[in-house]
């Protein structure tokens, strides 16, 4: 049970609603047995006994000092006080005044007068003690008034500052009390006395409602105490945060019978932890998310801390990092020593800046980077560690040391560079610049490249050259330069922009290489390739290209041309008897006569071996030929003397007339061909005119279209294949696919008799398509077997490139047979004519090479193409034709060409392959010159599919085993 008692009761509030049947509060103080805690509790005013004690005695003073006001009170205290002592005092006087009157008395009034002041005085004692008594009991009641007034506006002041309000619930009764701050917390008015467990319940925020119910009902069942943060909605809408505790309390029984609590407002403290949490949040992550690895190290150097972002770098964990000696455990040994003389500098209070260091991973690979470090200190300058920054170096120490090689290359490549800034002023040149043109980096700095102009551009050419730089970024080409001296030289340059982050242009490079000794090569070169190296006679190339320029000019012009084969009679047996020098002579002689003997504006020349050719053109009738063949014949017969001999030499000549005997070139020349072996069949030293033979060959042409048109319905193609060899190696390497027609009555049949008739018919597309369908049919069974195939080429004749889409056929067959070009090695094979319609040619090779394949030029120097096309061709193989290999090694004219062709395919990075080898006199010439690869008769014939299947299993070998020659290397006269 609770002890009342009256500390502190009176209120004004109180005295204003004294005779109202409101409840009025009380403070009490618990019993010794119920000591855990204060609260306060409701009683009627009619309960107090202290009350009507008080009011009992004013009704003795005829005064109520319950309805009157606190300093009334106090005055009507005091008032009844000094009565009392002035009762007390008059009472004392009177009893003196009895005394002395007494003193004259007789003795028995006396005593009867003496017992009545006993009874005075007595009660007089009374009175006074009475007085005294209650004197002290209001003035130290008012003393305690006053007290716990002050100690009631010191709680709420508090409560209010720490927005702390305390509550209680009588449980039996269901009733609430709650201090004024409770309902400032909740938002309520102070005079709303509605307290209840409802409206605190109302005011919860919904989400929280639930939980903060659990948890009361949980306090209650289970005897504990219970805290919380929950919201609450003010009635203005605003959300406050809350921190609620509370504890019940229970009777002798173990019934709750109150709860008592607190409820605190700590909105703004929440707030301001959230906002340090996100502070201390987004610090934590710059901590472990910075690009720089972070870590703090105790006195002795151990690691105390370290971030996310060095423990990535270094592929630890947290745990396996901290406590161990970073210098001892992490450093290379290079990096030890050097860090223990830093830490005493760091000792001293002193700071590290960009340490260069290699630390060791987790996996053992060192990991460069720059430390920074500063000491750590307490007050009183006793080091206490130090906090370190790394800079991962790693990269940027890649790039110093690229950025290096890149200045040794610079300065070491042999070709010439410039760099200019975005406005085109040079700020850069390398040493070969220098030795090009002549101009040192001091000459050119902040000058403009056009210095180097040689004035053989017109304007145009530099406007079509920026315009592409502009478009595309890049140009390349070929162009003349002028060094300091004043010598025009010509280059091969390639311009390129340099863009910085921003995509604006930072600088331009331009690289360029003096080509004037390719220039020189190539020209010489093309000599080599169009005249004949002992004669210096016009070869099978030039001439046949004048005669097709001459045919072309005598058709305009309504003339004739008359061409001349002219063989040597008996030629090998004086080159046997007397041996090559003469036999050399001997052809010098002749050439050097029959071109004293024609007029100017006739064409000798010398198609190989022993014979040679002549163009007459602008003829009136066929009687002039007659006449210049007879003085040829005449000519060729005058003695030559030849060490010490006489030697007479004859010839046969043989005369087909244009336009009556063919209308091409090629026609032509086998026209005359063939009537220069009727002249050599009938008695030699003699000329024949050709015949009727043209009629027989139109015939054949088209008898043989119109076969191979049936030839491709009835499956009459077959394809072979011969094999290409290593000539280091010896090994299998490639193979050429080669058309074969089995004619159901000629028999087997090569290209040579039809390819032309099938490119005049339109029938190369489909001849084409069905090589390119059957090559990937075969390869794709190959596969299937499991065999190691080499490269496989294949031919795309000049029409098929021109006209057709090549690259759509290999597309489409090697999708049908499934194949993918990572799974073979695929060559197009075209001949060097075929490239006449350079751009077109380019582009569709181009094109070919981006499904994998390579691209070879077959028959190279039967062709016309100058090497500064071939330098732009996308090809990576170069084939030398047949007829350069076939008189080798005797023939000096085909030594240079075939060596100058594996010259030029080394310096271009290209493969070279020599076809047609027949004997092994040409395979050794071939592998002192270092030619990569050859395939010819002397190593394999075309095989046929079965056959080639068995050699891709080992089961066949070549001819001549390559292996077992030995090559003493010997310098090529061109070397």
């Amino acid at each position: 049970m609770v002890e009342l008692h009256p500390i502190a009761m009176v209120s004004e509030y109180i005295s204003k609603q004294f005779d109202s049947h409101q409840f009025n509060w009380l403070l009490y103080r618990p019993s010794k047995a119920k000591s855990r805690s204060c609260a306060s509790f409701l009683y009627k005013k009619q309960q107090s006994r202290h009350w009507r004690t008080y009011e009992n005695l004013g009704r003795l003073l005829s005064v109520s000092l319950i309805h009157l006001k606190s300093h009334i009170r106090s005055y009507f205290r005091r008032l009844l006080v000094f009565s009392l002592l002035g009762a007390g005092l008059l009472s004392t006087v009177f009893l003196w005044a009895d005394y002395q009157l007494m003193e004259t008395l007789p003795a028995a009034q006396k005593a009867e007068l003496s017992l009545q002041s006993c009874v005075l005085y007595l009660l007089t004692a009374c009175v006074v003690l009475i007085g005294a008594v209650v004197a002290w009991m209001l003035t130290s009641n008012e003393a305690r008034n006053e007290a716990l007034r002050e100690s009631r506006n010191n709680l709420d002041k508090a409560q209010q500052i720490a927005r702390l309000g305390n509550w209680l619930w009588d449980l039996k009764r269901n009733e609430v009390y709650w201090s004024d701050q409770v309902y400032r917390n909740l938002g309520l008015s102070l005079h709303d006395n509605t307290a209840s467990y409802e409206k605190f319940l109302g005011c919860v925020h919904p989400d929280d409602r639930a939980r903060v119910v659990k948890l009361v009902d949980d306090a209650l069942e289970n005897k504990q105490v219970y805290a919380l943060e929950h919201r609450v909605i003010w009635p203005s809408g605003e959300e406050r945060i809350m921190c609620g505790a509370g504890e019940v309390i229970f009777d002798a029984q173990g019934h709750p019978v109150q709860m008592h609590g607190t409820i605190q407002d700590i909105t703004e403290r929440k707030l301001d932890e959230n906002r340090k949490n996100e502070y201390a949040h987004l610090i934590y992550d710059l901590y472990n998310n910075a690009p720089c690895g972070y870590h703090s190290l105790d006195p002795q150097g151990v690691i105390v801390d370290i971030n996310e972002t060095a423990l990535r770098w270094l592929g630890y964990s947290r745990n396996e990092l901290v406590g161990k000696a970073m210098f001892c455990d992490l450093l290379s040994e290079d990096c030890v020593q050097l860090c223990w003389d830093k830490l005493g500098q760091l000792k001293k209070g002193g700071a590290l800046s960009n340490l260069e260091l290699n630390v060791r991973c987790k996996d053992g690979r060192l990991f460069c980077v720059l430390l920074s470090s500063t000491a750590l200190q307490s007050e009183d300058g006793e080091f206490r560690g130090s906090r370190c920054i790394l800079v991962d170096y790693t990269e940027r120490r890649r790039h110093e040391k690229e950025l290096q090689q890149a200045a040794v290359v610079f300065d070491a490549i042999r070709e010439a560079v410039i760099i200019t800034d975005d406005a085109r002023n040079i700020v850069a040149v390398n040493n070969a610049f220098t030795e090009i043109t002549g101009y040192t980096l001091e000459d050119v700095y902040g000058r403009n490249p056009r210095l180097q102009q040689s004035g053989r551009h017109d304007k145009t050419f530099y406007q079509s050259l920026w315009r592409s730089i502009t478009e595309h970024g890049h140009w390349q080409g070929e162009i003349e330069n002028k060094r300091r001296n004043g010598e025009i030289y010509p280059a091969w340059q390639n311009i390129n922009v340099v863009y910085d982050r921003n995509g604006n242009i930072a600088n331009y490079v331009s690289v360029f290489s003096d080509i004037s000794v390719i220039k020189e090569k190539e020209k010489q070169l093309r000599h080599l390739a169009n005249h004949d190296s002992l004669t210096g006679l016009p070869n099978r190339l030039l001439f046949f290209n004048s005669l097709e320029i001459s045919l072309e000019r005598a058709k305009r012009r309504r003339m004739k041309v008359a061409l001349m084969f002219i063989d040597l009679d008996r030629f090998k047996i004086i080159n046997d008897t007397m041996g090559h020098e003469a036999g050399d002579i001997l052809l010098k002689t002749v050439a050097r006569r029959l071109s004293e003997a024609v007029r100017g504006e006739d064409m000798v020349a010398r198609l190989g071996g022993d014979e040679f050719t002549i163009s007459l053109e602008e003829l009136s009738n066929t009687e002039d030929a007659a006449a210049m063949a007879g003085k040829l014949i005449e000519t060729i017969r005058q003695p030559i003397h030849i060490g010490g001999h006489e030697i007479v030499c004859s010839a046969s000549i043989g005369i087909a007339i244009f336009p009556h005997d063919a209308d091409s070139a090629q026609n032509l020349a086998r026209a005359a061909d063939a009537a220069m072996y009727r002249a050599k069949e009938l008695h030699r030293n003699t000329f024949e005119f050709y015949t009727s033979e043209l009629t027989e060959r139109a015939i054949e042409h088209l008898t043989l279209s119109s076969e191979m048109r049936q030839a491709l319905e009835r499956n009459e193609f077959e394809l072979y294949y011969q094999p290409q060899f290593n000539l280091a190696s010896g090994k299998l390497v490639g193979a050429e696919t080669l058309l074969r027609w089995r004619h159901p009555t000629r028999g087997l049949i090569t290209p040579y008799c039809f390819i032309n008739i099938a490119e005049d018919s339109a029938l190369i597309d489909p001849i084409g398509r069905w090589v390119i369908n059957q090559l990937c049919r075969d390869v794709a069974g190959w596969l299937k077997e499991g065999l190691k195939l080499p490269r496989i080429a294949f031919n795309v004749s000049g029409k098929q490139l021109e006209h057709y889409d090549v690259k759509g056929h290999i597309e489409h067959a090697l999708q049908r047979w499934g194949l993918e070009p990572s799974d073979l090695d695929l060559e197009l094979e075209v001949t060097e004519g075929a490239l006449q319609h350079e751009e077109h040619s380019v582009e569709v090779l181009r094109q070919v090479r981006t499904l994998g394949l390579s691209v070879a030029i077959d028959d190279f120097g039967t062709g016309y193409s100058s090497l500064s096309r071939l330098k732009r061709m996308p090809i990576d193989t170069l084939k030398i034709d047949r007829m350069f290999i076939r008189d080798l090694p005797e023939d000096p004219n085909n030594q240079a060409l075939a060596s100058g062709i594996i010259l030029l395919g080394r310096a271009l990075g290209l493969k070279v392959v020599a076809e047609g080898v027949e004997n092994v006199e040409q395979l050794r010439f071939l592998q002192e010159r270092d030619c990569d690869e050859v395939q010819g008769f002397l190593l394999s014939k075309p095989l046929p599919k079965a056959a080639f299947v068995k050699l891709l299993k080992g089961e066949g070998l070549p001819a001549i085993p390559l292996a077992s020659l030995t090559v003493v290397r010997k310098p090529a006269a061109s070397d």
